[in-house]
């Protein structure tokens, strides 16, 4: 084992002998293994409990179709049927930490993010179905955390090296990096219908970016610590009228808050506090609810417009990393360290 230093925040982290971030400690000198520390679950709001990928599960997404899922772990991804949860076929990646996946608005390219941390960060673009490696782009001095398509062509990572890159398939060198951010940048988000950019990082902040300029438009700085995860809200669920019409945005962080914002105009409309600290969200297809996995194994489901808790399933005894609502039958995927895949249905959830 060895230690580094790295760059997201200053402070050691413990690496193993493959290079693989075990342990890393937090500005009050605690260690946290969120990088690396998961193991999947899949919630089924029943219960269906699989054996998964080992290391842990850090990122879920479901295929175009909604008829499989993808559970990637340190250094390769799972592919299991959907709603069997049949084990169907195994990637392996070059990356030693995989941390985010992302299929291109045609689905026909999925981008695996990730790198060795303190080390190095890039993406593989992978063709879909068939999984095959067509290129990887490197380009960052730590793991990347977060990928986003912004259109079949073009995707902007986000790295705990503290940048922000614009990318195009095919091409080796950034099109543009968006530099601001004092800290490692965890999430980033594209508002809908616009040329701007929202990321989330361990700075506390959340910025936003114009896409074309790479201009720093605005930064949302109500969270008091790290930023984990951010979650647009779906189009379809905006309200008619007046300024509840703009785009919202979810922000879920370490001083275990959920906040709702309005990030075109820089408002913060509401938030709630929880028990736990929340590490992921997805929203549920129309945005009339958003579910987020906690560090206490528990998904909270949350009312967006009164921030009102509405139901909560206790998944885990340890942390959840990931989750993520099917496209169309509304159940849940959540990933945690307990090398499972739980799959859960809406109905069973504990409404308070």
């Amino acid at each position: 084992m060895s230690i580094v230093f790295s760059q997201d925040s200053g402070v050691p982290a413990v690496i193993d002998p493959a290079g693989r971030m075990i342990l890393r400690a937090t500005r009050r000198g605690h260690l946290c293994g969120r990088i690396c520390c998961c193991l999947c679950v899949i919630l089924c709001w029943n219960v269906n409990v699989v054996l998964a990928a080992k290391p842990p599960i850090t990122s879920l997404i479901f295929d175009p179709p909604g008829t499989s899922i993808i559970a990637a772990s340190q250094s390769y991804m799972m592919v299991y049927e959907w709603p069997g949860q049949k084990a169907q076929r195994q990637l392996h990646s070059s990356l030693v930490s995989i941390q985010d996946l992302a299929f291109a608005p045609d689905g026909q390219k999925l981008a695996v993010a990730g790198g060795t941390p303190a080390e190095s960060g890039g993406v593989e673009i992978r063709s879909w179905p068939d999984g095959k490696l067509l290129e990887k782009i490197e380009g960052h001095q730590d793991t990347v955390q977060s990928v986003l398509w912004l259109d079949n062509e073009t995707f902007a990572t986000a790295s705990l090296d503290h940048e922000i890159g614009l990318w195009r398939v095919g091409q080796a060198m950034a099109i543009r990096r968006f530099k601001g951010h004092s800290k490692g940048v965890t999430s980033i988000q594209l508002i809908a219908d616009t040329r701007l950019l929202v990321s989330g990082a361990v700075d506390q902040n959340i910025r936003v970016w114009n896409l074309d300029t790479g201009d720093l438009v605005r930064t949302l700085n109500n969270h008091t610590r790290a930023v984990n995860d951010l979650k647009m809200r779906p189009v379809g669920e905006r309200q008619n009228t007046g300024i509840a019409n703009l785009p919202m945005l979810a922000s879920a962080s370490d001083d275990r808050t959920v906040r709702i914002w309005q990030p075109t105009i820089g408002r913060l409309m509401r938030f709630c506090r929880l028990d736990a600290i929340p590490l992921a969200m997805s929203w549920s297809s129309r945005g009339e609810w958003l579910a987020v996995a906690c560090d206490d194994g528990t998904v909270r489901v949350i009312n967006p417009d009164t921030m009102e808790p509405i139901g909560r399933s206790n998944v885990s005894d340890s942390w959840c990393y990931s989750i993520q609502v099917h496209p169309t039958d509304g159940s849940l995927a959540v990933g945690s360290r307990e090398q499972q895949l739980k799959r859960l249905t809406e109905t069973p959830l504990v409404e308070y």
